[in-house]
């Protein structure tokens, strides 16, 4: 299914277990935000936000429902040596 935003996503009904937010770095917050709001498991590319009140709010949301996934992906540093 497609959908002309987030918003309709969420209250479509569609039956789905997370997100993956890779969107603008200004969006990350809100987008997670919402997600977690509706129940859904998030990932997220970093940076989780671009404002530091806003990464609070993010994990104090992220908190509230310990039964849900959140993480935040770091990929930039990812070397093979690594593994």
């Amino acid at each position: 299914a497609t959908f002309d935003s987030f918003d309709a996503c969420l209250d479509s009904g569609l039956e789905f277990d997370g997100v993956i937010v890779c969107t603008s770095h200004a969006s990350h917050s809100k987008l997670g935000a919402q997600a977690l709001q509706h129940g859904k498991h998030v990932l997220m590319e970093k940076p989780m936000t671009t404002d530091v009140n806003e990464a609070v709010s993010l994990r104090n949301a992220a908190q509230k429902s310990p039964s849900l996934f959140f993480a935040v992906n770091n990929t930039a540093s990812w070397r093979t040596q690594a593994v």
